[in-house]
Formats: C-alpha cells, structure tokens, sequence
C-alpha cells in the first residue's frame, strides 16, 4: 500500500510540475504572439504612410489638401465611406463615397482631391465634427443637407 501511495503522490508532483510548465509555455507563446501582431501591423503601415508621404510630396500637396488625404488614409470610424461628396463626382467618376475622392478601392490615391476644394472641405468638416463628438450619422445628414440640396 505504502508504495502505490509513493508512486501516486510522485504521480501528483509531476503533474503540478507540467502543469506550471505549460502555464508557462503558454503565456511565452501569447506574449511572442502579441510581439508578431505588433511587428506586423508596423511593417504594413509604415510603407503605406510612406506611401502617403510620397504622394504629398510628389504632388506638392500640403495644407488643407494634404491634411484631407490623410483624413481620408485614417478614415477614422469610417467616417468619409459614410459621408456623400457634391462636387459632382459622384455622378461622373462613378465615387461612393468622400473617401473615393482621395482614396480608390485598390488603395491607390485619386488625384481628385488635389484639385477640389468641395472634397477637401467635405473631409476637414468630417473630421472635425467627429473631433466634436458628432456621430457619423450626423456628420453625414449635415453634409447632405449643406452641400447636397441640388442633388
């Protein structure tokens, strides 16, 4: 009896000993895990901002125009997709969106932007409604009712 009891308790030890082992296993997978997401999603956005950068910089874009791709590029809460443009292009170059005019869906700049300045206004308003607390839903009944009356 003595030496099933010896046996069952050594049994327990080595038990309680892998069960730490694989705890700890475990949290170093999660944390090596957690490291690689992190890598990743830095290695993706640093050559699009890069890219962005590029594009300013080629097309000499700067103040309101440059601050408008890059709203466009963050397109916080989605903001711009939901959000109509009236300059017409909508109707005539086939856009969805406000985004559309500085963002296609391939992820390629539109050079629209560059040159409209009812675009640009569109995206800075967004966006600044959105720094105020306004709701992209609100954000969006404001530019349709500003801008959108001879649609």
């Amino acid at each position: 009896m003595t030496e099933i009891t010896s046996y069952l308790i050594t049994i327990h030890k080595n038990i309680k000993a892998m069960r730490k082992i694989l705890i700890t296993l475990g949290v170093i997978i999660l944390l090596i895990s957690i490291c690689f997401a992190y890598l990743y999603k830095q290695s993706n956005l640093s050559p699009n901002n890069q890219k962005l950068e590029q594009f300013l910089k080629d097309h000499k874009a700067a103040g309101e125009i440059a601050e408008a791709y890059k709203i466009a590029y963050q397109n916080p809460q989605g903001v711009l997709s939901k959000v109509k443009c009236y300059c017409g292009c909508i109707k005539n170059n086939g856009h969805k969106n406000n985004r559309h005019c500085f963002i296609n869906d391939d992820g390629s700049f539109n050079l629209m932007g560059l040159n409209c300045g009812l675009c640009v206004k569109t995206s800075i308003v967004s966006s600044q409604m959105l720094a105020e607390g306004k709701t992209v839903q609100e954000i969006s009944d404001y530019v349709d009712n500003r801008w959108g009356k001879g649609e």
